[in-house]
């Protein structure tokens, strides 16, 4: 387990505030978003964000590739 994050240092560090904070916790509640409960708080796990920005990245260059009719490597 990596470094463990609050909400607004989560989205400072890994989203520069790109994100709300309603639509992580949206993703938290859907179970599209990696979360840790600790008690009564809501924490992000740095290096399990890390791996689930990196799934989307490689997802949005294969959609990518595909639109414009190309085969990923």
């Amino acid at each position: 387990m990596g470094k463990l994050l609050s909400l607004d240092t989560m989205l400072n560090e890994k989203f520069d505030h790109h994100i709300s904070r309603g639509t992580i916790r949206n993703w938290c509640s859907e179970g599209r978003f990696p979360f840790v409960s600790v008690g009564t708080r809501v924490l992000f796990d740095a290096d399990e964000v890390e791996r689930w920005l990196d799934e989307r990245r490689q997802e949005s260059t294969a959609l990518r590739a595909r639109r414009q009719g190309r085969a990923v490597k």
